[in-house]
This record gives structure tokens, C-alpha cells and sequence, in this order.
């Protein structure tokens, strides 16, 4: 709307929400997440500043942070990281949703909110811990293999498969060898960073 947010529609066949903090919010970290360049979003990154600033919406906090994470603004990611954390339960859910941009509720937006300030804290080796607590949360919110809705889904695989990525090391030479009881059966197999399958003799 040239003053930095995005005018809302409400035509639409799908509820999507038209709070224009949490709509704002959303599109601007789908642009910066699709290579559109923060030069080119001045005046919506500083209204979205101002926004999570005065937001009590901890949905909106996380996906201002992750906005701020990937625009290279860390000072303000992580003063909104810091305020994610302090919202965050013993079990690793992250509290304060007050809305998000689907209009979920229960469950499901907790997955989301939680997800999304993974992935935010993932921009950052100092928050590693809030991530694992919020990883595992996700996990265990599994049920019969989703994550409450298609939206919370979506969102809880994005931020375990980055988090997998994320803690994944690089494939490193080696050896295997196999114990049985105990007792070591033939010799170690040694194989390299490029081995994807190793042949044992089955003698």
C-alpha cells in the first residue's frame, strides 16, 4: 500500500486472517524466504519492526524474527528471539499465540508458533538450546503422522527437517565392524565419506 504493509481482501473462499499484523507478517517472510531482496522491502520491514515491537502475539513474533534472521538484521532477530524464549514451557512449546494466519486454534497453533520460532532460533547458535526443547515438543506431538492440521504439519516438517540438517554432520572416512555379545565377528570394514553401502563377506 506504499506504507510498507499489504491491503487484505476479504473476498476470499478460504478464512485466511485479516489481522494485518499477523497478515503482514506472513507475506513478508514468504518474500524474503522466496529471494526477494530486503533493499527492495525497506519500508515494510521497518513497519513490521514497529509492529512486532508492540505485538503481544508471539505468532507474530516468530515470523518477524525469522523475516529479521534471513535479512541479515540480527540485532533485531534476536531482541524478538529473546522475548520467544521467554515464552517458551518447560515441555518446549512456545506460548502466547494470540493468532495466526489460518485463524488456528489449540494444538495446532501451538505447533505452529512453536515451529516457527525454531526456526527462527535456528539462524542461531546461541539459542541451540530452545531449539532442541521446541524439536522435541514437535516430536512428541505426532499422531498417527501428522501434526494436527495441514497448516501446523507443514510448519512442525520444516523446522524438524531443518533442525535435522542443521545438526547433521558431514560424512567422514572410517571403519565398521560388528560385535556380537561383545566379540568382535571377522575384521572392520573400512570405507570412505563416499560409501553409501558397504559389502561384508558373509564367511
Amino acid at each position: 500500500d506504499g506504507r510498507g504493509c499489504v491491503d487484505s481482501n476479504r473476498r476470499a473462499l478460504h478464512p485466511w486472517v485479516t489481522n494485518p499484523d499477523v497478515s503482514n507478517a506472513d507475506i513478508l517472510w514468504a518474500l524474503v524466504e522466496s529471494g526477494e531482496e530486503a533493499g527492495s522491502l525497506s519500508a515494510e520491514l521497518e513497519s513490521l519492526k514497529t509492529a512486532a515491537e508492540k505485538s503481544d502475539n508471539s505468532y507474530v513474533l516468530a515470523l518477524a524474527a525469522n523475516v529479521f534472521a534471513k535479512t541479515g538484521q540480527k540485532e533485531a532477530a534476536q531482541q524478538l528471539m529473546d522475548r520467544l524464549a521467554k515464552q517458551q514451557d518447560s515441555d518446549g512449546h512456545v506460548a502466547g499465540s494470540t493468532q495466526t494466519i489460518v485463524g488456528s486454534r489449540g494444538q495446532a497453533q501451538v505447533i505452529e508458533t512453536t515451529s516457527l520460532a525454531a526456526l527462527a532460533w535456528l539462524s542461531d547458535e546461541d539459542y541451540i538450546d530452545f531449539t532442541d526443547k521446541a524439536i522435541r515438543f514437535l516430536a512428541a506431538a505426532c499422531k498417527a503422522g501428522r501434526f494436527g492440521s495441514t497448516q501446523s504439519t507443514v510448519l512442525a516438517l520444516r523446522a524438524i527437517v531443518a533442525h535435522d540438517k542443521a545438526m547433521a554432520h558431514p560424512k567422514s572416512p572410517g571403519t565398521l565392524e560388528l560385535l556380537v555379545d561383545g566379540k568382535r565377528v571377522g575384521e572392520p570394514v573400512a570405507f570412505d565419506k563416499q560409501c553409501v553401502r558397504i559389502w561384508l563377506d558373509e564367511s
